[in-house]
C-alpha cells in the first residue's frame, strides 16, 4: 500500500497564490522607481552647463518678452541633452506606469519630440532614450534583487 501527504503541496501551492499579488506590487513599484529615476536623471542632464553647441544671442526672455539687452545662449549639440532656455522641456518631463508591466517616460512640450528625433534642420538628441538605456541595467539589478527576495521566502 502506498500513501501520501499532499498538505505540503497545497500549503505551497497557497503560498505561491499570495505572492502573485505581491509580485504585481513589487514590480509596479519597481517601474515607478526606474521612471523617476530616469525623469529626474534627465532633468539634471538637461541642467549641465558643458554643452558644446552653438552659440548665438536671444533677443526674448521667459514668457516671450523682449530683453533689452540680448543675452548669449549654448544650444546642445548631437546626441547632448537639451540645453535649457526657458525650463519648459524641462518643467514638461513626466512618467507614468501603466498596469504592472509598463512604464511612459516623455515630455509633454510641443517641441519635445522634434528635439528627442530630430527633423531635417536639427539633429536628433535622443535623450529619452539613451538616459533609459543607462537607467535599465539598473533597473534589471534591482529587480532580479527584490524577486530573488521575494521568492526566498516562499
Amino acid at each position: 500500500m502506498f500513501s501520501m501527504d499532499l498538505s505540503s503541496l497545497k500549503k505551497l501551492e497557497q503560498r505561491i497564490t499570495q505572492k502573485k499579488s505581491e509580485m504585481k506590487t513589487l514590480h509596479r513599484r519597481l517601474l515607478y522607481d526606474f521612471g523617476r529615476d530616469t525623469q529626474k536623471e534627465i532633468k539634471e542632464e538637461m541642467t549641465k552647463k558643458n554643452k558644446t553647441g552653438r552659440i548665438y544671442k536671444v533677443y526674448s526672455g521667459i514668457g516671450g518678452n523682449r530683453l533689452v539687452n540680448a543675452r548669449l545662449h549654448r544650444a546642445s549639440a548631437k546626441l547632448e541633452h537639451p540645453a535649457v532656455r526657458s525650463g519648459n522641456l524641462r518643467n514638461s518631463m513626466y512618467f507614468k506606469v501603466r498596469g504592472s508591466d509598463s512604464v511612459v517616460i516623455g515630455a509633454s512640450a510641443k517641441y519635445a519630440n522634434y528635439l528627442n528625433a530630430g527633423t531635417s534642420r536639427i539633429a536628433a538628441r535622443k535623450f529619452l532614450e539613451r538616459t533609459a538605456d543607462k537607467k535599465i541595467h539598473q533597473f534589471a539589478t534591482k529587480t532580479r534583487n527584490e524577486f530573488g527576495k521575494l521568492f526566498r521566502s516562499i
